[in-house]
């Protein structure tokens, strides 16, 4: 720190865009000029659009494919979108973790992903027609099995919201998760310290390892949640198989004591014997919470909405496993961590870092909740 001031990069030929992302750090002209999603009227060709469910990149493929089936710019390119999701992270395409294996049919090479592909191509490059199969194909993670589905998100979803619950000692799996709204019950607090940051544990990241994408995917979060700045909410253990597939997004009512900080939350399936392997993770920014185009300082002390978005998974939840939310301020390295102090992104040293009193709240009026996007059977 100052991350402005990296000197690896200062002056380099191969990453000058670094410091050009630091000048940049809400969605503006820069960024804008460049993106993707608001160009979709300009694309007239169908794409095949190939992700994981521990994929960095996945909120942008799920984007991609959903927008373009209505904003392509030609019938044929919307009609023509394809999407296939994997148990994969972004260069790990076995579906083998440390410690979680999603069977042989989940590995890229058996998925017949090849096969799809060569379908694809002949059928709009070579003119050769062919069945394409439904347009969505999805690994369902716990019941590890492929499905096939007629559009993204599921029409038969039910968006059913999951509360917070907690007497004010959710640290140390202290807090409950369950479909019933809260009533008057008293916050959770914690103290966030971006001189000790909570660790990125897996998830959708490409961090470096001793191999590719050994740091991603579903690891345990006990070592995370053991930490006194992690809040855990946790269901009772389910009498039945629950199936989760689709778009995932918290809503946190919190308040904090600094300028600006950050929310992390993150969904796991717990396992009978007590391991608890992560699906999905996100992060807001406070400044950000009315969109990444408009930064707006907080207020310390006032009670905000914030909706985190986890982008999305597909698991079921096995009778006898458990569903879990944790909640923290941080996820380093994947994210930098936030110094609390408001200023422009990268100009804090480490004297600017400054700990922050997070106040989680459930009640009636705050009813802090994940949607779950649950699918019946």
């Amino acid at each position: 720190m100052p991350l402005c001031t990296q000197p690896p990069l200062a002056g380099s030929v191969s990453a000058p865009y670094y410091f050009d992302w630091l000048d940049h750090s809400s969605n503006d002209a820069y960024w804008q000029a460049t993106a993707v999603n608001r160009r979709y009227a300009q694309i007239k060709v169908p794409a095949l659009n190939v992700g994981g469910w521990y994929d960095l990149f996945l909120h942008g493929t799920l984007e991609n494919y959903t927008r373009m089936r209505t904003e392509g710019g030609s019938p044929e390119a919307r009609a023509g979108q394809r999407l296939l999701v994997g148990p994969w992270a972004h260069g790990q395409d076995s579906g083998v973790y440390q410690s979680v294996a999603f069977g042989a049919g989940a590995s890229r090479a058996m998925s017949d992903l090849a096969a799809r592909q060569l379908a694809f191509f002949e059928h709009y490059l070579k003119g050769e027609a062919r069945d394409l199969g439904a347009p969505v194909r999805l690994f369902v993670m716990g019941e590890n099995r492929w499905r096939d589905e007629e559009e993204w998100p599921l029409a038969r979803s039910r968006y059913t919201r999951w509360y917070l619950h907690s007497d004010g000692q959710a640290v140390h799996e202290g807090g409950g998760l369950s479909p019933i709204p809260p009533g008057e019950e008293a916050p959770d607090v914690y103290l966030y310290d971006p001189r000790d940051p909570c660790p990125t544990v897996g998830g959708p990241n490409f961090l470096p390892g001793l191999e590719i994408a050994r740091n991603a995917g579903p690891m345990d979060q006990r070592v995370v949640e053991a930490r006194p700045d992690v809040l855990v909410y946790t269901s009772a253990v389910l009498d039945q198989p629950l199936e989760v597939t689709g778009p995932l997004t918290v809503v946190l009512y919190a308040a904090t004591t600094a300028a600006d900080t950050d929310f992390v939350a993150r969904l796991s399936d717990v396992h009978p014997d007590g391991s608890a392997f992560l699906l999905a993770e996100g992060i807001l920014r406070a400044r950000f919470r009315e969109g990444c185009e408009s930064p707006r300082p907080v207020e310390p002390g006032r009670v905000y909405e914030y909706r985190i978005n986890l982008v999305a998974t597909s698991n079921l939840f096995k009778a006898g496993h458990r569903i879990r939310v944790h909640v923290t301020s941080s996820s380093f390295p994947r994210f930098d961590a936030n110094p609390n102090t408001g200023h422009p992104l990268g100009q804090d040293g480490p004297a600017d870092r400054h700990w922050a009193v997070q106040t989680i709240l459930h009640t009636g009026e705050y009813p802090s909740h994940i949607v779950l996007p649950v699918i019946p059977r």
